[in-house]
């Protein structure tokens, strides 16, 4: 309906290329912070995770330690309104972070 482009899709993982940006969308994992609302949850491809965990632990912002996927290290965090949002650096993965 909305016209965007699947990339890959699966039970766990499903994702949509849209004007260049990959969006992912993939069901909670028990790990994951804690969410006020339930649904999949919008994971959103950065190029550096360390920097963003740093912002975000500087604007207060509740974080999870990293978790690695097959794809790359995955961080959880919650908007303000308390849903739950990640972001993956494809490539990347926790003994390369720490």
């Amino acid at each position: 309906m909305l016209g965007l482009t699947l990339d890959n899709q699966s039970p766990h993982w499903t994702d949509f290329l849209v004007g260049g940006v990959r969006i992912g969308l993939h069901p909670p994992f028990a790990e994951t912070v804690e969410s006020t609302n339930a649904g999949w949850i919008l994971c959103l491809q950065v190029t550096d995770i360390r920097a963003l965990r740093s912002k975000l632990i500087d604007s207060a912002v509740t974080v999870s330690n990293y978790h690695d996927t097959p794809a790359g290290a995955i961080l959880d965090f919650c908007d303000p309104d308390g849903h739950s949002l990640q972001a993956i650096q494809p490539g990347v993965f926790i003994k390369d972070l720490v």
